[in-house]
């Protein structure tokens, strides 16, 4: 598109300087080939200029697309660390109840089985969580 709109430009200048006898049709075809390596330079800078311009825009794009991977790494981070928290709080709870169940004897054997799976299920979740938060930790920081 550029390069037509030079073309046409180059056009108009010819046309303005149309010759009115014929020792100026001499200088008007001396400067057209002036004029033509004029429009080569300016076309050789100009998609210099395009491929610093789309060079420039990838980076950019990179450099965004880094930041959004660094900022979703932390947002997991902090999800993780709330997580095993929160498990943590909902096994020691779990224990602190089975403990005083046992003591009272409320508990049959099944109640105490299904308590223990739910508490090692939780116990291996936690396991995956900090196993996951150590591998975002050392990429991330």
């Amino acid at each position: 598109m550029k390069f037509y709109i030079l073309l046409f430009m180059i056009g108009m200048m010819a046309l303005g300087s149309m010759p009115y006898s014929y020792s100026q049709e001499s200088t008007v075809e001396q400067r057209i080939p002036s004029e033509s390596v004029n429009a080569k330079e300016m076309q050789i800078k100009v998609d210099k200029a395009e491929r610093a311009a789309k060079k420039s825009e990838k980076a950019r794009k990179k450099l965004e697309k880094e930041a959004k991977k660094h900022d979703k790494a932390v947002r997991k981070i902090a999800s993780l660390k709330r997580s095993i928290e929160r498990d943590d709080r909902k096994i020691a709870k779990m224990e602190e109840k089975l403990n005083a169940d046992r003591k009272k004897g409320k508990l049959s054997p099944n109640d105490i089985e299904k308590v223990t799976k739910q508490l090692d299920r939780l116990r291996s979740g936690i396991a995956k969580d900090r196993e996951q938060l150590r591998k975002l930790e050392r990429r991330f920081y």
